[in-house]
């Protein structure tokens, strides 16, 4: 009898087990479905006029080695980038010069850091 009883409820025990994992598990696939990193999402990117047909072609490779990825290539003049930026519209933009004082201090008292690229050409 008692050795029933123990089978009975380790069985219980297991079943419950399977059933909390298996509901875990299907939680967690549909929240990485809507999330997003570095690697995966939408991102628009504000592109220089001059620099588009580079910029796309960079974009194409990074899409292909990563197709859960996605950037939005939009074309706009130098200044309506800079002003994008600056209005929080844009949270990237590619330009072919660096950001003035004035466009810099402005970053700087809002504590955030500006990162520059340089590009150089092929020899």
């Amino acid at each position: 009898m008692m050795y029933r009883m123990r089978k009975y409820s380790v069985i219980l025990v297991m079943f419950s087990l399977c059933v909390g994992l298996l509901l875990s598990c299907k939680d967690r696939a549909k929240s990485n479905k809507g999330s997003e990193d570095i690697l995966t999402g939408k991102l628009p990117v504000l592109v220089d006029q001059t620099l588009l047909p580079i910029i796309k072609e960079s974009a194409d490779v990074f899409e292909s080695s990563y197709p859960n990825s996605s950037l939005e290539i939009m074309a706009r003049p130098e200044i309506k980038a800079v002003n994008a930026l600056l209005s929080d519209s844009a949270y990237v933009i590619v330009l072919t010069r660096k950001l003035n004082s004035q466009e810099e201090d402005y970053f700087k008292k809002r504590g955030f850091s500006l990162k520059y690229s340089r590009w150089l050409p092929m020899p």
